[in-house]
């Protein structure tokens, strides 16, 4: 792409800001680029909308605001120089001149004032719900083709630490580098045995968890949605669902006061916050 860059005028210091940088907002990094190339490689992007470029080391971070977007400050940075594309003068020559690429795309001339859109970032990162993302020191927060992105999952979900690793592939889709999904312990895998007990001459499997050194009889596990608890008092005093499989259940009544009619007891509550913002 070719095109002239226009700096001179009374407002040039309203578009280039020497010192300064946007954080938080970087969707891509070039290296071992001009300023003025840094500012191309911005402009062929529509998610692109301001450029730090750090002089010393011809570094180039595209971001997804400007300064229009009032949630998003300039910070001082004595290495860089910040320029809202939106504000500098551009006059283009070539085929990407008006180019109607996707928001998720880059724009790449090709000869006789042609061009072709290319897949320049994966857009929104996948979440999960039992995971925060982590970053180790020095890497950038980005979304181009080739970023690779490291999840943590929660320590209640897992006795060891996992990781959930993607990448930005070439298609535009985040693809798992590591699948390791943050199943919740309570949910996926709490019923670590089931023991017959006889109680009343009644024989009677129940099922146990151990959890920080204690061993737990699990009355109810309600987490896959798949067993439907609307129900009435027939069903709550015999019990229902079935804990030998990944699946929720209601122990029953009667099994509750036979475990708990000799004596003091605990109970212990495991409540999780869902998507939708429900316990």
């Amino acid at each position: 792409m070719a095109f002239i860059l226009s700096l001179s005028g009374q407002d040039t210091e309203k578009k280039i800001h020497y010192g300064k940088r946007i954080l938080d907002a970087l969707i891509d990094i070039v290296q071992g680029v001009s300023f003025i190339e840094c500012t191309e490689e911005c402009i062929s992007r529509r998610r692109c909308l301001s450029v730090n470029y750090w002089r010393s080391i011809l570094l180039c971070e595209m971001n997804s605001v400007d300064t229009s977007d009032s949630s998003h400050v300039l910070s001082d940075e004595p290495r860089t120089v910040f320029a809202d594309i939106s504000l500098l003068e551009q006059h283009f020559v070539g085929g990407c001149k008006n180019h109607n690429c996707a928001i998720n795309m880059k724009c790449v001339p090709g000869p006789f004032g042609a061009h072709r859109c290319e897949i320049a970032d994966c857009g929104l990162l996948p979440s999960w719900k039992n995971a925060k993302e982590i970053q180790s020191k020095g890497q950038f927060l980005i979304i181009g083709v080739g970023s690779l992105r490291i999840f943590q999952c929660y320590p209640w979900t897992h006795e060891k630490k996992y990781r959930q690793k993607v990448i930005c592939q070439s298609d535009g889709n985040w693809t798992h580098y590591q699948n390791t999904p943050c199943n919740l312990v309570t949910c996926a895998t709490e019923v670590t045995s089931v023991e017959t007990l006889d109680i009343d001459n009644k024989e009677i499997d129940v099922p146990y968890v151990y959890s920080e050194g204690h061993k737990w009889a699990v009355i109810q596990r309600r987490c896959f949605d798949n067993t439907n608890f609307y129900r009435g008092w027939s069903d709550y005093k015999a019990g229902f669902g079935n804990f030998k499989e990944k699946s929720d259940f209601w122990i029953g009544n009667d099994v509750i006061h036979m475990l708990s009619k000799n004596g003091y007891n605990y109970m212990r509550v495991e409540m999780l916050k869902t998507d939708n913002g429900g316990i």
